[in-house]
């Protein structure tokens, strides 16, 4: 089975917050509690969901909450996953905004831009195309850590892609994070069970609320950089899936702006979703125009691609194996190798021509040997000469 029973795991937990002792431990309810949220998404090792990505600005949060954003940018993605194999295709947007505005931390905000790039993920590491830059970026697994930081549905916008530095692996790593355990609370209306983890020597921390109701996914989330309140999240919906899942499908993170009380806003909502079906293989590829600079993320030289080039997850090592010998032998061939799925229709055409083949050599040899044979003139089947 490639999926975990999340319904059962996740009904487990609730158990154990809910039952035994009337006033249970703090501590053990909100560990608990960040194992239920580490299991939902443990849960989704496949998926392909399609979804929006909007960013706008509001008069104030209470308007944000509304949907009374303006004006807005929207892109629409595509994400797959399949284990270790990961596609993203965003097409990217950008709306002007006034001039005047003043952005977080002071900066000034004239444009909202969501930008194009196509992501690919496989065993051996990942590739990451800009379109706008015409440049590619590699990374093998080996060297550090993957280049992907797309904003997905199931990230809920604030515990990262695929929860890889997610609450877990900040309680996980004493020495960078520290952990407390809030316990359970109501939070808008909420019943959820709270934990924030603060950066060691540092003012910045995370706020996770932990809705028990809908596998643990963060009803809440709140992000604190140097003291100042720096982005708030709010799930606004989730959808149930099977074997007891809860898919986020709805999100909203907002961003305040210094002195004003327009904030920004990002919205994440779900289009489409398969949690059911494994990805095919040929689902994971991406597209690479000839031209495009290829580099690494974390060692030094870089190539341009001479020929259009469409790469698979199973096919990475081969672009791996060809940058590492175009970056020290300027003149090499960047060509990838051409590994084509012959179909039904393409076998059916050669079964056809074989059968041809050999009934025409059949005819030809039967025809051949009911051929007279001459000798000096004469057939092997005409009448004897009688001699005078």
């Amino acid at each position: 089975m490639r999926t975990v029973n999340c319904g059962l795991v996740v009904g487990l937990i609730c158990v154990f917050v809910t039952s035994g002792r009337a006033q249970p431990d703090q501590e053990a309810v909100t560990k608990a509690a960040i194992v239920g949220h580490a299991t939902t998404y443990a849960s989704f090792s496949y998926y392909t969901v399609k979804y929006t990505d909007t960013v706008g600005e509001a008069a104030s949060l209470e308007e944000a909450l509304a949907g009374k954003w303006r004006p807005t940018v929207t892109t629409t993605v595509i994400h797959i996953v399949d284990g270790d194999k990961e596609r993203y295709e965003q097409t990217g947007g950008s709306v002007d905004l006034p001039k005047t505005r003043t952005g977080p931390k002071g900066t000034s905000v004239s444009s909202a831009t969501l930008p194009s790039y196509s992501y690919l993920a496989g065993p051996i590491g990942d590739v990451m195309y800009s379109p706008t830059l015409q440049s590619a970026n590699l990374t093998r697994r080996e060297e550090g850590e993957l280049t992907s930081e797309a904003t997905t549905p199931l990230g809920v916008q604030c515990v990262g892609q695929r929860n890889r530095k997610g609450p877990s692996w900040m309680e996980s790593n004493p020495g960078l994070m520290k952990t407390e355990y809030l316990g359970r609370m109501t939070v808008d209306g909420i019943n959820v069970i709270g934990a924030r983890f603060t950066r060691i020597n540092t003012r910045s921390s995370y706020e996770y609320w932990f809705d028990p109701a809908r596998g643990y996914l963060p009803a809440r989330c709140n992000i604190t950089t140097d003291g100042e309140l720096a982005l708030r999240v709010y799930l606004q919906g989730a959808r149930q899936c099977s074997q007891g899942r809860w898919f986020p499908e709805v999100s909203l993170a907002i961003t305040p702006y210094p002195n004003q009380t327009r904030v920004q806003v990002r919205e994440i909502k779900v289009l489409e979703l398969n949690v059911d079906t494994p990805p095919k293989d040929e689902d994971f590829f991406i597209k690479i125009p000839a031209g495009t600079q290829v580099s690494f993320r974390y060692k030094d030289g870089f190539f341009k691609l001479k020929q259009d080039e469409t790469i698979y997850a199973h096919t990475l090592d081969d672009l791996f194996t060809m940058s590492d010998r175009a970056v020290t032998t300027p003149l090499a061939d960047t060509g990838l190798p051409v590994y084509r799925k012959w179909g039904w229709p393409v076998w059916v055409a050669i079964g056809v021509g074989v059968l041809l083949v050999v009934v025409g050599t059949i005819l030809w040899y039967r025809r051949r040997g009911n051929r007279p044979t001459t000798l000096g003139g004469a057939t092997c089947d005409a009448p004897p000469v009688t001699p005078g």
